[in-house]
């Protein structure tokens, strides 16, 4: 009897100390970023959103995913991103162009990522204590107020979302990789950049399970089809923008992602002088 009232207390407080880690994470958010809400309509808004009919009807939902002209109210404004293009369309038919509307759901998606990052650390790392401090950095951290404060940078947050919530699936449903795959096609329908999670998994898999190489080929197969799915989907608008009419030669966009690559780096580590680029 004394051994089971130890355990129910011993999972009351490990009850308790997540309410409040996971409590303390959402007040972070909403202290650091609060008073975004108040802002308005920027830079890329006002062609993605604000000038862009293809968002005014629900009716027009089903075009979202099979035209990347919708991304834009500009000619030449292709992208595919449906996802995102659905939740600018949802936002609109609830409150219209009210900006508040669309920067609290970057505020409540911005809570999603750090909570949900911050259970996917604990999972990983197996101690609660740098996935804490992990996930309350990323909450406040300065190079992350673009996210909130710009509706057009909803697509990081989302794709982040789907991203963790995918490498979720990958750590928790061993069985299957399906679930994580479908996921993963979320995160890409937000943006290109959850490709990267295919490598990810490959490496966690390598240092941490041990997996052999080819045990992680049968595990990750799955996700590798739907990236391929993904590319020959928008194969077209990837071939105008990257092949037959480059914005900058290879060579050229090569070098600047390595710059970028050492700017993001000294961002990190020193968050001065932030824009919006």
């Amino acid at each position: 009897m004394a051994d089971d009232d130890s355990t129910k207390d011993g999972q009351w407080t490990s009850r308790n100390r997540s309410i409040l880690e996971l409590g303390g994470l959402v007040v972070l958010c909403l202290v650091a970023h609060g008073r975004v809400i108040d802002g308005g309509f920027h830079y890329d808004d006002l062609h993605s959103i604000v000038d862009n009919p293809h968002i005014r009807s629900l009716s027009l939902v089903p075009t979202l995913f099979t035209d990347p002209g919708t991304f834009s109210g500009l000619d030449f404004g292709e992208m595919f991103r449906p996802l995102i293009m659905l939740s600018y369309s949802l936002t609109f038919a609830v409150s219209g162009l009210e900006p508040m509307a669309f920067l609290l759901t970057n505020l409540l998606l911005h809570v999603g990522v750090v909570v949900l990052g911050f259970i996917v650390f604990c999972h990983v790392w197996h101690d609660r204590r740098p996935a804490i401090v992990a996930a309350a950095l990323f909450a406040v951290h300065p190079i992350n107020v673009e996210t909130v404060a710009y509706v057009s940078s909803r697509s990081e947050s989302f794709c982040g979302l789907f991203m963790l919530a995918a490498f979720l699936a990958h750590l928790k449903i061993r069985e299957s990789a399906w679930p994580c795959a479908l996921i993963l096609l979320f995160a890409l329908m937000c943006k290109s950049i959850a490709i990267v999670l295919v490598p990810l998994l490959w490496i966690h898999d390598g240092m941490f399970v041990r997996d052999t190489w080819q045990e992680r080929g049968r595990r990750l197969w799955p996700l590798g089809l739907v990236v391929v799915g993904y590319l020959w989907v928008v194969a077209g608008l990837l071939s105008t923008a990257v092949l037959d009419a480059p914005v900058r030669p290879l060579t050229v966009q090569l070098m600047t992602q390595v710059k970028a690559l050492v700017y993001y780096a000294h961002l990190l580590t020193i968050p001065w002088g932030l824009s919006v680029e």
